[in-house]
């Protein structure tokens, strides 16, 4: 059962779920990506940041395209250089 209520129907009622609110889960996605690679919640422009590149990169990214973009993103960049490198 999804959050609006609604029931799912297996597997494919799970994929035309996702399909409906894809945007929304490619951002959902990226922000639990970034948070997790981070080892913090991102902050309000962060969130922006987020939603730019997936505004930019379309709904139809791939995975690997969509972590590569993270890793690029200033967000990273600065998060990292913070951290330090391994």
């Amino acid at each position: 059962k999804l959050p609006d209520g609604r029931l799912l129907n297996g597997v494919d009622g799970l994929r035309a779920a996702l399909r409906e609110r894809k945007t929304k889960f490619l951002r959902g996605l990226s922000r639990a990506l970034l948070t997790y690679a981070l080892g913090r919640p991102l902050a309000l422009s962060e969130r922006a940041e987020v939603r730019a590149l997936v505004k930019r990169k379309g709904e139809e990214v791939g995975l690997r395209t969509l972590i590569l973009e993270l890793v690029q993103s200033d967000t990273f960049q600065r998060g990292w250089t913070r951290k330090g490198a391994p």
